[in-house]
């Protein structure tokens, strides 16, 4: 894509989520931003947990 051509384009923002399967309930859901290196908590059965890294 040439610059001429990305400078026609409309600007937006994106935006990072988390996905996480709870290690106890099985429970599938996502959080806002990159969440690696902390502690989680399951907001199904409230178990806490630590996502180690995002890939």
């Amino acid at each position: 894509m040439s610059e001429k051509d990305r400078d026609s384009l409309e600007h937006v923002l994106g935006f990072i989520r988390t996905h996480f399967n709870c290690p106890d309930c099985n429970f599938d859901f996502d959080e806002e931003g990159d969440r690696s290196s902390e502690a989680i908590e399951c907001p199904a059965c409230q178990t806490r947990f630590w996502c180690r890294e995002v890939r």
